[in-house]
């Protein structure tokens, strides 16, 4: 026994003095870990959202990890299931899987940590700017404690149309599920490139979940599979929108045949209208053959842009002149024949409100504010996307309307406060 500087250091003769036949420590468990005496949904049940909260009780219970950080995916943080429920962990630490492997059982001690969410998404840590923040290296060992090295959780199997918040941080398999059209030949995330990525997954439905990636995990790179199957992960949330987060590629198993459900332009219908203003100049205010672009208030209109050889149209109050904006485009007569399917594709950047809602109208006569409006339902751009990233908009069934008709695309937004950017493409109605 020696000691250099400030550090502790063991010397040894020759071979035999080391003797480290016995079980690991990390399979035994943190003797000092103290009993359990509440579950995660005892601790859940102080959560106001929106406000973290300082946990005062002496609430401790035990569960098992069913997060890795081992793909990259997950940075910084642990998930953990008991019978009641998951919680994420926020902990600043790297390679927790070290000690953390998925099935370990942990003893977490939450007294004097807080409560909180992000966006709904429910977590336990320390306090940063008013914000659930990482509990400190030296700190986390007094509060999540190594129990045995037990057996992976088994997912509970559940539908996209059947998620609900009870879920929230607890390890699910959705069947029978595939990637959107519009993502096949794309890769998880861009390796390296500074954020991650959302890529839709849908059932043969048209019900829609995001898989949500880093672009640090491992299989960044990699293309995602085009056959349908199983996607297994945790449940998370942000912007009112679910979101699940795979721990490793072996979580997505998908060789069955793609089923006929799709999100935009994955209709495979006869094409009645379709419209990607590939033809358009860009860079200016523009009104396609047929198509109405109309300021109601203020003076902004839908805007051609051009951005890598593909061309779609943008509104935005940033910088208007005058605070509030709205403003129409609306496309040409379309005859529906009762069978009808829309599908485009919404992108948003900057964001800071949902600016963009679609309609249908069947007594358009070229100006907005005198038609009769109803409004569609389909998956738009909002603030859980990438900016720039276009989202499909799913299948929106037509079927109940009949004649003539007009699709409008309303911006609405302020230049002191709702300036997102709302960018809409590849307009497509089958029948």
């Amino acid at each position: 026994y020696s000691i250099f500087g400030d550090t502790k250091q063991l010397r040894f003769r020759n071979l035999e003095d080391v003797d480290l036949s016995g079980a690991r420590c990390d399979d035994q468990g943190n003797p000092n870990a103290p009993d359990p005496n509440a579950t995660i949904a005892d601790v859940l049940n102080l959560l106001n959202v929106g406000t973290p909260t300082l946990i005062t009780e002496d609430l401790i219970f035990d569960a098992t990890v069913i997060s890795s950080d081992q793909s990259g995916n997950f940075f910084k943080e642990l998930t953990v299931q008991d019978e009641t429920g998951g919680i994420n962990i926020r902990i600043n630490e790297i390679d927790l899987f070290n000690s953390f492997n998925l099935g370990r059982k942990v003893v977490v001690s939450t007294k004097d940590l807080y409560l909180g969410d992000k966006d709904g998404h429910p977590r336990i840590g320390g306090l940063y700017e008013g914000n659930i923040g990482w509990i400190e290296t030296a700190d986390y060992p007094n509060h999540v404690f190594k129990s045995d090295n037990g057996s992976e959780v088994t997912p509970q199997v559940v539908s996209i149309e059947n998620l609900d918040e009870s879920l929230l941080n607890t390890l699910i398999t959705i069947d029978d599920v595939e990637f959107a059209d519009a993502e096949l030949g794309t890769t998880y995330a861009e390796p390296g490139g500074g954020f991650a990525q959302n890529k839709i997954i849908q059932d043969c439905d048209d019900n829609t979940i995001i898989l949500r990636n880093s672009d640090f995990a491992d299989f960044a790179g990699f293309n995602v599979p085009e056959n349908n199957g199983s996607l297994t992960g945790i449940l998370g949330t942000f912007g009112g929108d679910y979101q699940i987060f795979i721990r490793k590629i072996q979580d997505v198993n998908m060789t069955a045949e793609r089923c006929d459900g799709g999100g935009g332009g994955g209709n495979e219908g006869i094409v009645i209208f379709e419209e990607d203003f590939q033809s358009l100049e860009a860079n200016i205010i523009t009104q396609p053959a047929g198509w109405t672009n109309q300021s109601v208030t203020g003076a902004e209109q839908w805007e051609s842009r051009e951005y890598q050889g593909n061309k779609y149209l943008i509104a935005s109050a940033y910088e208007a002149l005058d605070d509030e904006q709205e403003c129409w485009l609306v496309t040409p007569e379309i005859e529906m024949t009762g069978t009808n399917i829309l599908t485009f594709k919404s992108a948003q950047s900057f964001y800071e409100h949902d600016g963009l809602t679609v309609f249908i109208s069947s007594d358009f006569s070229g100006d907005a504010t005198t038609a009769t409006w109803t409004e569609l339902n389909p998956v738009l751009a909002g603030s859980g996307d990438d900016f720039w990233a276009f989202v499909d908009s799913g299948n929106v069934d037509l079927a109940s309307f009949s004649g003539n008709v007009h699709i409008g695309f309303r911006y609405m937004g302020t230049s002191s406060a709702n300036t997102t950017n709302y960018l809409v493409d590849d307009i497509v109605i089958t029948k």
